[in-house]
């Protein structure tokens, strides 16, 4: 109840302007795997499967598999925020913008929440049992059967290094690029581009 009551009057405080927060300048389109499932990443196929099916997914599928995923990918919030409308029982826009875009998204700077919500495929790992079927490894940070969640958020740590060591919460992340060299940071830099621009376009 006090999570309910402190979104709606996040909504009210931060509409109209909200809708427009792109703090971490996301750009790209929502991968067409959210519209059928298609994808080869079995955390995200099986709760975008259920969504489609159900029109519900818990918290943690929501925010740490799907705004995890799409923080990470520089999707465009709003397109995020719209699919979120789409597929759920609870797709109320007082209830989706601070959630998707505030929470989920960390787009509106850190007014709904105080630090992005980002992970590797180890903390889905702990919390599900997708890893277990999925033809990616949850432990590798690049390399072809690396998890995408993984050189994904290298990546998003190392593009964004100078924010995100500004943030007091997010310190134990950026602190462990210590461990990445030189040839590790430009193989995560070259997967996951290569990876967003064969499922993403871009």
């Amino acid at each position: 109840l006090g999570w309910r009551e402190y979104i709606y009057w996040q909504y009210w405080q931060q509409m109209p302007g909200i809708v427009e927060k792109n703090s971490w300048d996301a750009k790209r389109p929502l991968p067409t795997f959210f519209w059928d499932a298609n994808t080869e990443m079995n955390c995200l196929h099986h709760v975008i499967e259920r969504a489609i099916g159900t029109g519900y997914n818990h918290h943690i599928e929501r925010l740490m598999v799907l705004c995890n995923f799409c923080l990470m990918a520089g999707i465009e919030p709003m397109a995020v925020n719209n699919w979120f409308l789409a597929h759920y029982i609870d797709a109320y826009e007082w209830v989706m913008l601070p959630n998707v875009l505030g929470m989920g998204l960390n787009a509106d700077g850190g007014v709904t929440a105080t630090k992005p919500y980002i992970a590797s495929a180890n903390y889905i790992n702990k919390m599900g049992d997708y890893c277990g079927g999925c033809r990616f490894n949850h432990k590798l940070r690049h390399g072809e059967t690396a998890c995408p969640f993984n050189f994904l958020y290298w990546n998003f740590l190392l593009q964004h290094e100078e924010t995100l060591r500004a943030n007091p919460r997010l310190g134990p992340n950026v602190l462990s690029l210590r461990y990445l060299d030189d040839g590790e940071r430009t193989a995560v830099r070259q997967q996951a581009k290569q990876f967003l621009a064969e499922e993403i376009g871009r």
